[in-house]
């Protein structure tokens, strides 16, 4: 069956009005919209992102990546459907699985959609003109984090279009007052309305210094931002500078000192400001020196405040977002400790650092004797609970300030010990072997202890030939697994017939790595 194209609403018309009043579709790519989708592509861990804007037959692609097409015939949108559902991220796990998309040719062609999820734009009044969207060809799920991430760089999108119209119409207002004088006198009350309109359809606060006397004035605006009446009771006229952050007048003072001495053409800072209440907001601050004396000093300044609180909330929110992202990446989900990946990525730069500081680094290859015996006499979940135990007992041991543990795989553990000599890393792998038998964990299916014991592989780097990061792995398995290797080094072996009996392994030294 051909693909199915999404519903229009009711006020479908209204809605492509307004998204034509922003004179944005087949505008320059702009930074500010780039980075958006950029930052989406990464949260999402999605080969394409788009901003797409719907228009009455096309979507069209104010920013992309990993997508050449600029538009699309809106019947194959997948966005159109997304702006039935304004309030919510619109996701398709698997568009071969969904028949509304299955025969769609954006899924049996290129770019081959199987994954899709978008947030929609939603403007003044709740209008969507649009999402910002992630896109793979491979089917997955979306994380509740990046569905929140995807949220908050929607509103950010929202935020970016209406300071385009309320710039489009500051310049419309700046042209006017380019007229002759004549024409200007006639147009005043105009510009003035404009220019109101201008403030409060951009939620901008006026305000105005004559610094000489330090005298400051505020619109109605402004001062209702700042949380108090528009009658004119408010702050002080003098004490304009309390009203700013402490940590944030250093750089206020910079940037006005600037302007006022002529080296930066216009204020520009965004810092914080005393609420009335005794909170603070963020407020974007833009001005100008409008008069100067006849010997160059300043004489008035006029600005304008716009709150950007919820503007900073998003961005902390996307902060958030990617860290959690980033904590779930390295981190192993059943035992807390880092992951293989984690562990590939620490090795790499822990090995570089010893080569290039020439000291020790060494490894544990921990390995919990008959785990699946442990499994099949006390069932999986239990068998969880051991290696959340084990996990934390290894941490425990080997905690004392740059030491990484990982989950290597299965019911093998791996700890990187920077800056460890040979002794310092057995006396490691000898207090984690205690630990476990102080710990007492039953195992009454292990053919030796009858509690859960450990086999440990130790080895160490030090200085010697060009090597790579494996070598250390290799060299701290066969401690592990191949305790006959320890022949000639001087280190006591274990045979393999005692796995179980809570000892390290030995092994032998080789290119620089010397395993116990």
């Amino acid at each position: 069956m051909p693909a199915v194209p999404a519903a229009r609403a009711e006020n479908d018309a209204d809605r492509v009005a307004h998204l034509r009043r922003f004179e944005i579709l087949d505008s320059l790519p702009e930074g500010a919209y780039d980075d958006i989708v950029a930052l989406a592509s990464q949260l999402c861990g999605a080969p394409i992102a788009l901003i797409s804007l719907v228009d009455a037959e096309r979507q069209w692609f104010k920013a992309r990546v990993g997508l050449e097409a600029q538009e699309t015939p809106r019947d194959l949108a997948f966005c159109d459907h997304a702006l039935l559902r304004p309030d919510a991220v619109f996701t398709i796990p698997d568009a071969h699985a969904d028949p509304r998309f299955a025969d769609n040719p954006l899924v049996t062609g290129p770019p081959h959609i199987r994954f899709y999820a978008g947030a929609p734009i939603l403007v003044e009044g709740g209008l969507p003109m649009g999402t910002v969207c992630v896109i793979d060809t491979q089917p997955r799920l979306l994380a509740p984090a990046q569905a929140a991430a995807l949220q908050a760089l929607a509103r950010q999108t929202a935020a970016l279009l209406a300071l385009r119209a309320h710039t489009r119409l500051a310049q419309q207002q700046a042209a006017e007052l380019a007229k002759t004088s004549a024409e200007a006198q006639r147009e005043r009350q105009r510009s003035a309305e404009l220019l109101d309109l201008v403030l409060r359809g951009g939620n901008l606060g006026l305000w105005d210094i004559h610094v000489p006397s330090n005298v400051w004035t505020a619109n109605a605006r402004e001062l209702e931002m700042l949380g108090h009446a528009a009658d004119g009771a408010g702050p002080s006229t003098t004490d304009w500078r309390t009203l700013i952050h402490p940590d944030d007048w250093p750089q206020v003072r910079a940037a006005l000192q600037a302007h006022l001495g002529g080296a930066a053409p216009a204020f520009q800072c965004e810092h914080r400001m005393r609420h009335r209440a005794g909170h603070w907001i963020w407020v974007q601050s833009h001005a100008v020196v409008v008069d100067r004396s006849a010997d160059g000093q300043p004489l008035r300044v006029v600005g304008t405040h716009r709150d950007v609180t919820r503007r900073k909330e998003a961005e902390a929110e996307i902060e958030l977002a990617h860290a959690r992202l980033q904590q779930l990446s390295t981190t192993d989900a059943l035992t807390g400790v880092g992951n293989r990946r984690h562990f590939d990525d620490c090795l790499a730069r822990e090995w570089a650092r010893s080569a290039r500081t020439h000291q020790p680094l060494a490894l544990l290859m921990i390995d919990i004797d008959h785990f699946k015996l442990y499994n099949d006499r006390y069932g999986h979940p239990a068998g969880d609970d051991c290696l959340r135990r084990v996990a934390e007992l290894i941490t425990a041991c080997a905690r004392r300030g740059g030491e990484i543990v990982a989950r290597y795989g299965g019911e093998e553990f791996a700890v990187l010990l920077p800056g460890t000599p040979i002794d310092g890393a057995r006396a490691v792998a000898q207090r984690c072997l205690q630990a476990l038998r102080d710990a007492a964990i039953e195992h009454l299916a292990s053919p030796t202890d009858g509690v859960v014991s450990l086999s440990i592989g130790v080895a160490v780097r030090v200085a010697g030939k060009s090597i790579e990061p494996k070598a250390l792995t290799d060299a701290a398995d066969a401690a592990l697994y191949e305790p006959s290797a320890a022949a000639g080094t001087g280190w006591p072996s274990v045979p393999r017939a005692e796995r179980g009996s809570g000892a390290a392994r030995v092994g032998a030294a080789s290119d620089g790595i010397r395993a116990a």
